[in-house]
């Protein structure tokens, strides 16, 4: 390669390096993994040369289309770029694979001390056929309160890893996964952001988890959020143990947007939320597709579980939850606090929150647990559907219900047929009470005189005649008076048929 700038020939060693090169040719080209002694061959043990490249305090450090065979790799106190030769824009084909050894023991990258990695189309391969031990594919630990540990993704894979593909430990980092990442096939949670961080995730891929795909821990900073953006989540559960989650909220959680994308087939909720009810815990999905959920056993568990209020779901489409019992419903909400307040159909809802809808429902409806309902804009419901009960809701105690149902009926009241009030519309479009309903109106009732008689009639049927366009009893000239239907004639009120 042509010397950009022309030196004396200074000889200078480059660490982890067995030939010495002179200055003007370092200057020249780009350094890469070979230039330490990587083979980049699959077989051959490219731990230590990579490492070398790693400490050498170069960036970028560059590496071929082939696979490193490594142990595990460190990278503590310095700051780490890794792209292909071809640069970053190299594509998708192009990518530089570092494959975990067998009987490995630790991670395959591990980002601590004030570590910093930004690296693009790079692979991560756990090999987990062939290991013994859960190992994350990358690992930030737990780091004190004067480190912070950075990891940005471009384009990248972590895939068949034994452990987590990452695992962002508690306290103190944060990450960027952009330009169509892949999280996938990962024994334990795809990703992990157990606390404390500050997290933003692109346009990627998290799927085929053997427990849940994303797990995000307790978070005391009230600045730290994460942030997903068209982020498709699918086939949590893999394992078939008891986790599965598509994105599992955990206690002390906080501050976590959702935006866009998808939640689809895994085998237990769409999105989970654990307790306690802190009310400064906040969560938004907002236009995210959450479907075919409950995979594994439809019917077993919601699309949304949340043991929390301050969980919105805005324009949410919610397709094919469970087919049969109490958990079947799109979002379940228990366990709130007798102080808590919450709204579903779209949020759960705290204060200000509200829904904003539109939202479509494509199954039966959902249960609420000792929350309140408010419903903003327009809610559509599966032409497809049904179900004789489209939209139930039921307060915890069984002391109140209102109940829709598809046949255009509302009922509300203790939940016991005898003394639940009902309200329909009948099949001649007239708006009836039922089962000997009666209606009570302490002020008053008003209604306008009717100028032509109703084009429906039944018997005990009360109507108000104008007098001067309709005047069924003949009386002339004056005001307005009232008549009943006897089933074959019209007479005053009063009179007996």
């Amino acid at each position: 390669m042509t010397d950009v700038v022309k030196f004396p020939q200074y000889a200078y060693q480059v660490p982890g390096s067995p030939t010495a090169l002179p200055t003007p040719s370092r200057l020249g080209r780009i350094l890469s993994f070979e230039d330490f002694g990587a083979v980049g061959d699959g077989v051959t043990d490219d731990t230590t040369a990579i490492q070398a490249a790693i400490d050498s305090g170069y960036s970028p450090i560059f590496g071929r289309s082939a696979t490193y065979l490594i142990s595990g790799l460190r990278i503590a106190g310095r700051r780490v770029t890794i792209q292909p030769l071809s640069g970053s824009g190299g594509g998708a084909s192009f990518r530089i694979n570092l494959k975990l050894k067998n009987n490995a023991s630790l991670p395959a990258l591990t980002i601590e001390d004030d570590g910093y990695l930004t690296a693009y189309n790079l692979a991560i391969d756990g090999n987990k056929a062939n290991q013994t031990i859960p190992l994350d594919g990358i690992y930030l630990p737990a780091a004190g309160a004067q480190t912070f540990n950075v990891l940005l993704l471009f384009g990248c894979l972590v895939r068949f890893c034994s452990g987590n593909g990452i695992n962002a430990g508690v306290n103190r980092s944060a990450g960027m996964l952009d330009n169509f990442c892949l999280l996938d096939s990962n024994d334990m949670n795809a990703l992990v952001l157990d606390g404390n961080t500050d997290w933003r995730v692109n346009n990627t891929d998290i799927g085929s988890s053997g427990l849940d795909n994303v797990y995000i821990g307790p978070n005391s900073n009230t600045v730290d959020a994460t942030f997903f953006n068209n982020v498709n989540v699918f086939n949590a559960g893999q394992s078939g143990t008891s986790a599965g989650n598509g994105v599992h909220l955990g206690v002390g959680a906080r501050q976590v947007t959702f935006v866009n994308g998808s939640i689809n087939t895994n085998t237990r909720s769409g999105v989970y939320v654990d307790g306690p009810t802190d009310s400064s815990r906040g969560f938004a999905f907002i236009g995210t597709r959450i479907s075919y959920n409950s995979s594994a056993s439809p019917g077993t568990y919601p699309a949304v579980y949340t043991e929390c209020p301050g969980l919105c779901l805005v324009g949410v489409n919610f397709i094919s939850p469970g087919t049969t019992g109490r958990n079947s419903y799109l979002v379940y909400a228990s366990g709130f606090g007798a102080g808590d307040s919450a709204t579903v159909i779209a949020p759960i809802y705290r204060a200000s929150d509200y829904v904003t809808a539109p939202i479509h429902f494509g199954g039966d409806a959902l249960w609420i647990s000792s929350a309140r309902m408010s419903i903003r804009s327009a809610l559509t419901f599966a032409t497809s559907n049904t179900s004789t009960e489209i939209l139930p809701i039921y307060s915890g105690t069984g002391v109140e219900q209102f109940l829709l149902q598809a046949a255009g009926q509302m009922s509300w009241g203790d939940g016991s047929a005898a003394v639940d009030v009902k309200l329909q519309r009948s099949a001649a479009n007239v708006l009836q009470l039922i089962a000997g309903d009666s209606l009570q109106a302490l002020g008053g009732v008003g209604m306008t005189p009717l100028a032509v008689e109703p084009a429906t009639k039944w018997t005990g049927l009360q109507a108000l005649a104008d007098r001067a366009g309709w005047d069924p009893l003949s009386k002339g000239s004056g005001g307005a008076y009232w008549v009943w239907w006897s089933g074959a004639a019209w007479l005053a009120i009063g009179t007996q048929a």
